[in-house]
């Protein structure tokens, strides 16, 4: 008899909803699951066994025992509270070592009711025996010897959340640096707007001429150890952070186009690998919804992200059954990283934008004036992951405060004076510094004198050197610095429209 990996000590159960407890056994045998005074019992039926636990209060410091014909385990320090999971790519994997306030939560002291899960980054079956995964895999609570493994925007996230609501907060990491839309969904799903990228694959493979002795060299491959988070060395280059001509000279080394290796059976980047690898052995644990920052991978095929994307948020919904909540972090600014641009991550951050207005339980994260300019790991993660708790107190939590960031609702012209309105104001814009910075507005393509924008209650108005019809942009680059916030601190979302 045995539980799923991630039933540990030190684990945060859902609160308010129906707990699903499950594992495998030998085919027959009854197991019984005993916690916080329920008892539920179910057999081994081909080969696992599943439990569902009645809707529980917040908790602390309980024992969950699952017992069967060959004995028991008991769970130490279980909590019941809120639990979410923490999805996506670098940016949600990036780690609280790196973060620009480290040092500071640091020295805050333990917080043994804010409790991290990472599942282990697995790409293919017999990885983990192949590799040191010691580090990995188990229930961390709170404190100096764990914090710097904790995801930071969820980090943020959690500790916004317990600060409001005082319930053990639980943060179930399920991410990996530099992963496609597509490596998290399954293939039914992938194939109905992502068939680009089973394509693509395909061809990749094409130009692997042994598979068999790429398979045994993958195995061997330290590069390929993902067990040992801070051990990898191009991990300890890149995520605390390279000046523009570190990046420049260190891109110089790296290999370029079809001279990277094309991405294999094993590997992270192929479609469906990680649904399969990793999300489905972390479902179907009871959460309360998912924090998702993705997309910067996505930039090759842009132009279908936003089918991608609401396809696979479909997909996770059908493989818990439920209609999760998704909070989504829209892409921060940058120019540049390792010498190459990203034309267009102008496009996923509308294409995030439209999922979010497309699809029940979506909501969308700014972190417009979170970015850097060389650098796609943002250091500051604290405002992105409190923007995130936000969104879950007003829209998930059901509390009565702005959570949502100003966004375009229509404009306005007379002659060569336009007023655009935005939704989400709450007690009004409010622009930090002297004047909205000169590189937001583009008329036509062509920046516009920051002395002729100006910010009052829920508008902006624009004096044009036109009256003719032409196109305003907003944060519509690479990079940009919005400075244009609502009452409540968050900062505007990109939009173009004409007039």
């Amino acid at each position: 008899m045995k539980a799923a990996r991630i039933f540990q000590d030190h684990m945060v159960l859902q609160r308010g909803k129906e707990v699903q407890v499950w594992g495998t056994g030998t085919e027959g045998e009854q197991i019984t699951v005993s916690f916080f005074g329920h008892s539920r019992s179910a057999a081994v039926e081909h080969g696992g066994w599943k439990v569902t636990l009645p809707p529980m209060e917040a908790h602390r410091g309980g024992v969950m025992t699952i017992s069967g014909p060959e004995g028991s385990v008991d769970f130490q320090n279980v909590a019941v509270g809120e639990v979410w999971l923490a999805g996506g790519q670098s940016n949600m994997e990036f780690q609280m070592l790196f973060d620009m306030h480290y040092e500071e939560e640091l020295a805050a002291g333990e917080c043994p009711d804010i409790r991290f899960f990472d599942y282990p980054e697995v790409s293919y079956d017999g990885q983990e025996e192949d590799f040191d995964y010691s580090r990995m895999g188990f229930w961390r609570p709170c404190g100096p010897e764990h914090l710097k493994y904790f995801s930071a925007v969820a980090y943020y996230t959690a500790k916004k959340l317990y600060k409001e609501m005082d319930v053990p907060i639980g943060i179930v990491g399920c991410n990996w640096g530099g992963t496609t839309a597509s490596c998290w969904m399954d293939e039914d799903s992938l194939k109905k707007h992502g068939q680009v990228w089973i394509e693509d694959y395909e061809n990749g493979l094409k130009r692997i001429p042994d598979l068999e002795r790429y398979k045994a060299e993958f195995r061997k491959d330290p590069a390929n150890s993902r067990g040992l988070p801070f051990d990898d060395a191009f991990t300890m280059l890149v995520m605390p952070g390279l000046t523009k001509e570190a990046q420049f000279e260190l891109a110089s080394t790296l290999p370029k186009g079809d001279a990277r290796p094309a991405a294999g059976p094993y590997s992270p980047n192929r479609p469906c690998a990680l649904y399969h690898s990793m999300l489905t052995h972390t479902a179907p644990y009871t959460i309360r919804g998912v924090l998702w920052y993705q997309g910067e991978s996505d930039d090759p095929h842009y132009d279908i992200y936003q089918d991608v994307l609401q396809d696979l948020i479909e997909c996770w919904r059908a493989l818990w059954k439920e209609e999760l909540p998704f909070l989504l972090v829209q892409l921060a600014p940058m120019e540049s990283f390792l010498g190459t641009e990203r034309p267009h991550f102008s496009d996923i951050r509308e294409a995030q934008a439209k999922c979010a207005g497309t699809l029940r339980q979506v909501w969308l994260a700014s972190a417009s004036d979170a970015g850097m300019r060389y650098d796609v790991h943002p250091k500051d993660k604290k405002p992105i992951g409190e923007r995130l708790a936000l969104l879950a107190q007003g829209h998930v939590y059901g509390q009565e405060l702005l959570c949502d960031a100003p966004e375009f609702d229509r404009a306005e012209r007379t002659g060569n004076r336009v007023r655009i309105h935005f939704r989400n104001v709450g007690g009004g814009l409010v622009v930090k510094g002297d004047s909205v910075h000169e590189n937001l507005f583009l008329v036509n393509g062509m920046e516009i004198d920051p002395k002729r924008i100006r910010a009052e209650r829920s508008r902006v108005e624009l004096e044009l050197e036109t009256s003719a019809p032409c196109r305003i942009a907003f944060a519509k680059r690479g990079y940009y610095e919005v400075n244009l916030y609502n009452s409540a601190g968050l900062p505007a979302l990109p939009f173009e429209t004409e007039v």
